[in-house]
């Protein structure tokens, strides 16, 4: 799964991806326009991976973003 999102306001306009692969999952984010900050974060198990990355869209799509 890959999403990509996208938060735009008076002050600032950022980016935030995420991609999930079997037991891990890497998110990428900054401003729109440079390559961004990337991490990733491994886990015991697929469903766990992607139990918390439904957890951290939910979050960001309640802070705003939108999909794109």
């Amino acid at each position: 799964m890959k999403k990509n999102f996208e938060f735009k306001d008076d002050k600032s306009h950022k980016f935030w991806k995420i991609e999930t692969a079997e037991k891990s999952f890497t998110v990428t984010y900054g401003r729109v326009g440079t390559d961004g900050t990337s991490k990733t974060k491994e886990f015991d198990t697929i469903e766990k991976a992607e139990k918390e990355a439904a957890k951290i869209i939910a979050q960001k799509i309640k802070k705003g973003y939108v999909e794109q």
